[in-house]
């Protein structure tokens, strides 16, 4: 947790150090970003959940834009058993969320988002869940053309159990 910390003050200690900010001439209308993601669950018999995401963005206004997200999450349970041969001896849960939202920009790099949609389960059995997000983050820029996307979230799915707290950590390229 130190560390985490310690990471995303010194992105923002970068980001208000080196200036960069763009202006009209650099705005883009289309992103992508892949990132990971790390989780805690509240209310549930997992400690921890973890997984990858696809992001894609198109901008409808200057601070508006309109996403799409797409991923693979797993929920390990507290307390695992090990095997021998160091496997789990429980299949942990994972989910496929495919997500689409609204993000809004309230200043230079700062956001908020919703996001709506359905989680696939990827194991125990076939169907699917309500899934719904909210979070905000910052893009701190690498140049013209790139950015860090930093966010954290609130993500649930409407079985009660699936409920997690995270952050995602992206990088995002625009055109």
């Amino acid at each position: 947790m130190k560390k985490l910390l310690l990471f995303i003050l010194t992105i923002a200690a970068f980001k208000t150090a080196t200036g960069q900010s763009r202006n009209n001439g650099d705005i883009k209308s289309f992103f992508f970003s892949g990132g990971f993601e790390l989780g805690v669950p509240s209310n549930s018999p997992f400690s921890i959940s973890y997984g990858g995401s696809g992001k894609a963005e198109v901008r409808v206004a200057r601070t508006l834009g309109v996403t799409l997200t797409g991923g693979y999450n797993v929920y390990n349970y507290k307390g695992s058993f090990l095997n021998f041969s160091g496997q789990s001896t429980n299949l942990h849960p994972a989910f496929i969320p495919l997500k689409a939202g609204l993000k809004y920009f309230v200043g230079p790099g700062f956001y908020s988002e919703g996001e709506l949609g359905t989680a696939l389960k990827a194991n125990y059995g076939s169907g699917n869940m309500f899934a719904y997000a909210i979070g905000f983050g910052f893009e701190a820029p690498l140049n013209t053309y790139s950015d860090i996307d930093i966010g954290f979230r609130y993500e649930g799915y409407s079985q009660n159990q699936y409920q997690v707290t995270g952050i995602r950590v992206a990088y995002r390229v625009g055109w």
